[in-house]
């Protein structure tokens, strides 16, 4: 009986180990896809609607299409160099979604050309793609366009989770529309499926969602149309409508943004590419755009923290996490505890209601969002979140339960970060919780700061911040690209690979009972 019993729980075990090792296997391989095929996965299908009088002024491409880094010879060199098809993209992730930036680049912007020229060297506008993930590739949510100085807003009409999302600070701009991508010229792990649909207008190239070109035409019948199957050509007309290009990481001129500035460089300055036709470094990247009416949003954001703009920007985004389990281009800050060392409230019996204000770089190299001076973080309207905590015992430790890090730029020749701890008060004048009456900088640049103030140098890791009347403990992460999420100081979701445990455990649990029933069935 004892070798029955045996093997039965043998077979158990077993089968549980499989089934355990089954549903690991098959996670991971859902979560095996490397960046860059996700990126391919979800890469637009771009109409390129074309001017007659110069098409190939209109054809995408890269940067150094005329094999060097220089931005002011760009508009020149049209004509000489092929025009081979590339898109720029950047990939962003959190537990329940993915934040994948898609980037056209044209030599020139030729909108208008006279002595009142909107016409300038270089040009990049793109496309943010939004994706809930899945076991599998992911469920489209939104995007938002860039056209000009103004976001666009999509969603996918018939589609859920889509179409279940509506406008936020900014209203909704038109449905989504896809469209099959055949055959790919490169290996990947996915087969023909659909792909969104962008449209780039002609000389000015505006990127919009939902203009309709697949069933109206391009606006003067003629057009390129770039899929994403894995090479770059070049389109053999200004009327091609079977052009392959190719994705190429952001990172080649994100990496130049803190080389040497101007003529014959690739920038002109931290966020303007190098150019001096019709004007001068006027094209921005993508660090550098910003929408000025689409609310609480810092420049760059689109870029460096996209979880902040949708969230801005849309509603009914259902399950939501804030915190990013890879963004190699933000500086992150995760405050842990604050306490107060001195109570500074005036003329009330109470405890000290301590709280402080953080300032973060956005691409334009500010640390407000309005002339109120207020933060990313402050006790009253900060644009990522607030903080205060009332009555707080002196010398006590009291948790920052913010519902998310804190992010902003590396911007050269400034602090990483500054901060302010003051003790809250409705009535009077808030008191400092600082031995010093400024704000407070870190980072590695000991000049050119933006305000007076006491500035220490700081680096990655765990930090505990003194200024004698208040403390803070915290995190830094500085931007990298091996960015490991701060899985040790946040909640974050289960991971399937160990949901199954219990499975295994109950497995086991019912074998176990089945055998004593029989037994005590075979004793009656």
């Amino acid at each position: 009986m004892k070798i029955l019993k045996f093997k039965f729980l043998s077979k158990v075990i077993l089968f549980s180990v499989l089934l355990t090792a089954f549903c690991f296997v098959k996670d991971i391989k859902s979560q095996d896809f490397s960046k860059e095929e996700i990126a391919y996965y979800w890469a637009p299908v771009w109409y390129q609607d074309t001017e007659d009088s110069n098409y190939q002024a209109d054809f995408l491409t890269r940067f150094d299409y005329d094999d060097n880094w220089i931005g002011d010879d760009n508009w020149e060199n049209v004509g000489i160099y092929p025009l081979e098809a590339f898109i720029y993209y950047s990939f962003i992730e959190t537990e329940t979604h993915l934040f994948i930036g898609y980037y056209s680049f044209h030599p020139r912007d030729w909108d208008i050309i006279n002595s009142d020229s909107v016409s300038h060297e270089n040009d990049l506008e793109g496309v943010l793609i939004v994706v809930k993930k899945d076991n599998s590739w992911g469920q489209f949510l939104c995007m938002v366009t860039r056209a000009h100085q103004n976001f666009y807003q999509y969603k996918d009409n018939d589609q859920i989770p889509s179409s279940e999302i509506s406008g936020g600070h900014e209203d909704l701009d038109g449905d989504v529309e896809f469209e099959t991508v055949a055959e790919y010229e490169s290996s990947f792990s996915f087969d023909s499926h659909e792909h969104p649909i962008i449209y780039i207008e002609s000389k000015g190239h505006a990127v919009y969602g939902s203009e309709r070109w697949e069933i109206e035409g391009f606006p003067g019948g003629n057009g390129v149309k770039y899929f994403p199957k894995g090479i770059s050509e070049e389109p053999s007309s200004g009327n091609d409508r079977d052009v392959s290009y190719k994705l190429i990481g952001i990172n080649d001129l994100w990496q130049k943004r803190f080389e040497t500035y101007g003529s014959g460089e690739t920038f002109g300055s931290f966020v303007a590419l190098d150019g001096d036709t019709y004007g001068v470094d006027k094209a921005l990247a993508p660090w550098g755009w910003d929408d000025n009416d689409d609310g609480a949003t810092f420049t760059g954001e689109i870029f460096y923290n996209p979880v902040d703009l949708v969230n801005t920007h849309f509603n009914n985004l259902g399950i939501y996490e804030y915190t990013y389990t890879y963004n190699p281009y933000a500086v992150i800050l995760k405050f842990d505890e604050y306490r107060a060392m001195e109570d500074r409230d005036l003329g009330k019996n109470d405890y000290s209601d301590g709280y402080f204000n953080l300032y973060m770089f956005d691409g334009d190299g500010r640390y407000e969002w309005t002339s109120y001076k207020d933060g990313v973080l402050d006790g009253d309207s900060g644009t990522q979140d607030s903080w205060v905590e009332e009555n707080m015992i002196t010398e006590q430790w009291y948790p920052l339960e913010l519902k998310r890090p804190l992010y902003g730029l590396r911007y050269p020749k400034k602090p990483f970060f500054g901060i302010r701890s003051m003790d809250w008060d409705d009535y009077q004048t808030d008191q400092w919780l600082m031995d010093t009456e400024f704000i407070h900088w870190y980072g590695d640049y000991t000049s050119t700061l933006p305000d007076d103030g006491v500035e220490y140098t700081i680096s990655d890791g765990f930090q505990e911040l003194r200024w004698g009347k208040s403390e803070v403990r915290f995190y830094l992460f500085i931007e990298n690209e091996d960015f490991i999420s701060f899985s040790n100081t946040t909640t974050s979701s289960v991971n399937s690979n160990f949901q199954i445990i219990p499975v295994f455990l109950l497995l086991i649990a019912s074998a176990i009972n089945l055998e004593k029933r029989k037994k005590k069935t075979k004793n009656n």
